[in-house]
């Protein structure tokens, strides 16, 4: 899982919160509906046949929420609209944190919730 950092500033307001993304990785980068002329059939018939992450017009697709979708580029963590809340309710103190995000049946579909990561402890 890639490493993300979130700042939490010294006046403690959320607006302040930012979460940084270390790395992309397939773990956090975001994906987003294909809007490009897809196949919808092409994509299907591949799906049926096993590939579950199929090539169309140069991007790799995944059937995700009902739909067929495409890699934006970009951390799906660091650039969610819920990162003030899901940082906020944290309740770490001001400096920067590890924190990941957690994935589970608990949390709708697109929900962000993250869970702070304890630093190393060096031996």
């Amino acid at each position: 899982m890639s490493a993300h950092i979130l700042t939490v500033p010294a006046d403690g307001n959320p607006a302040g919160f930012v979460v940084a993304c270390a790395e992309l990785t397939d773990d956090c980068e975001g994906w987003v509906e294909c809007i490009s002329d897809c196949d919808a059939d092409a994509l299907d018939a591949a799906d049926e046949d096993g590939d579950d992450s199929p090539t169309l017009h140069g991007e790799i697709h995944k059937r995700m929420d009902g739909g067929w979708c495409t890699r934006t580029g970009q951390c799906w963590i660091a650039g969610h609209p819920d990162t003030c809340d899901a940082a906020r309710d944290l309740g770490l103190p001001p400096g920067e944190h590890p924190v990941r995000a957690a994935y589970g049946d608990h949390l709708d579909w697109g929900m962000l919730e993250l869970v702070a990561i304890a630093p190393a402890v060096k031996a």
